[in-house]
């Protein structure tokens, strides 16, 4: 048997100090069924994350493990990106489209979802010719350096401060008045830069389950409109299943949305989807793509993604994961709500938010859970305050229970 702690120590020796998060009581996990994880030494966990939210279906669904062996020649492990297609991309991308509203007709395929946020203000910046954008204080849209102006936490950006074009990103509060945008977009325009577009979160991810204002959403939709800006929502989070909808475009008229997470079923897989009118500002390809990848439409993923499509965007799993959504946060409210160290339970669908009235109670509860009761979740919100939840969307009633009823046992042993 391994030894989590001497291999944890080996992995130290050898890897940037950033790459893994420093633990009192490392984990090394081998494998994975179902929302069940194990680790080097054989100790069982209930994942209540599922991969950051990536695993619709958990650890080694069915088809994970047949799907690229189903004709008389193996399905290609590997395509050439933009010079020659795979079938599994074409299928793929038919698919996602024909779930989406009529007005988003066009995709493109990235690997991960900074790269397709990535995408999407290239695509913004083609449209309208300018640079900027406007987005919120604790929205998360991936760490490489090209979307990294976006993020909403300074403690990401800072350390790179000198490799970011300042005045390119205007950050605002998540829910913030007219006013405030029609400030932003001003101050964009006046330096030269100007207002491509904003960027948003349907529902804060990294930010504590944090949910906009009720009808925010659809005012900033209509004062891009009138403004000429592109709306990208990222859904990379919340999109195709998440939180009990395939797509918040169905509710909020954008331009441009973007997918990741579920839709690889646990490959790396991503999607940016927009109106024929603001893709067909990417000129036709001259030999060459100018936005490409080495593993972008990768026939692995695309098959993956296209069978977890087919199941996740079913009404009934669809109308079982919000129902399954209430249950969890009608549960949590019943039994911690009126506490006195919880501050808030929200949700929707199965993403879940837990928010303790204390600086770091978060990331207390997260260790607690994975430390002595086996129970993977993962901690959020600008001071560590939330814990979040975001099961595989077929988890049954029965893992539920028992990791709620985990979660209630330690949050009843804090003080009052």
């Amino acid at each position: 048997m391994i030894d989590s702690l001497s291999t944890f120590e080996q992995l130290k020796r050898i890897e940037c100090p950033d790459a893994t998060a420093s633990q009192n009581q490392p984990i090394i996990f081998q494998g994975g069924r179902g929302s069940w994880v194990q680790d080097v030494e054989e100790r069982e966990y209930l994942d209540l994350c599922a991969g950051f939210g990536a695993l619709a279906l958990g650890h080694h669904f069915e088809f994970h493990e047949g799907s690229v062996a189903r004709t008389e020649f193996p399905l290609l492990q590997h395509g050439m990106g933009d010079l020659f297609p795979t079938v599994s991309k074409v299928k793929l991308l038919q698919k996602l489209l024909s779930l989406m509203p009529g007005y988003l007709e066009k995709g493109a395929l990235m690997v991960t979802g900074g790269q397709c946020i990535e995408f999407a203000l290239k695509t913004a910046s083609l449209a309208t010719n300018k640079g900027g954008f406007i987005a919120f204080h604790h929205g998360y849209h991936g760490l490489d350096q090209g979307v990294l102006s976006l993020c909403g936490f300074s403690k990401f950006r800072s350390p790179f401060g000198k490799l970011l074009t300042k005045g390119v990103v205007e950050h605002l509060p998540y829910g913030c008045s007219v006013d405030q945008l029609q400030g932003a977009w001003h101050r964009l325009e006046q330096n030269g830069i100007g207002c491509a577009g904003i960027v948003v979160e349907p529902v804060q991810g990294r930010g504590g389950v944090r949910f906009p204002p009720e009808g925010w959403l659809q005012s900033v939709s209509l004062w891009s409109r009138e403004k000429g800006l592109k709306l990208i929502l990222d859904e990379v989070f919340t999109g195709l299943g998440r939180i009990g909808t395939l797509s918040t475009s169905f509710s909020v008229s954008c331009d441009l949305a973007c997918f990741g997470k579920i839709l690889g079923g646990g490959m790396p897989l991503s999607a940016c989807v927009g109106t024929a009118e603001i893709m067909d500002c990417w000129p036709d390809t001259q030999g060459e793509a100018l936005h490409t990848g080495t593993f972008f439409g990768h026939p692995y993923s695309c098959r993956t993604g296209l069978d977890t499509l087919k199941i996740v965007s079913d009404p009934a799993f669809l109308e079982n994961v919000r129902k399954q959504g209430n249950w969890v946060t009608d549960v949590l409210q019943d039994r911690i709500g009126r506490r006195s160290v919880i501050r808030d339970i929200r949700g929707q669908g199965l993403m879940v938010g837990i928010e303790f009235n204390g600086e770091g109670l978060g990331v207390e509860v997260f260790q607690r859970l994975v430390q002595d009761e086996g129970v993977m979740t993962v901690p959020s919100g600008p001071k560590g305050e939330v814990l979040s939840l975001s099961p595989a969307l077929n988890i049954s009633r029965q893992d539920l229970e028992l990791g709620l009823t985990k979660i209630i046992k330690v949050v009843d042993a804090m003080p009052l």
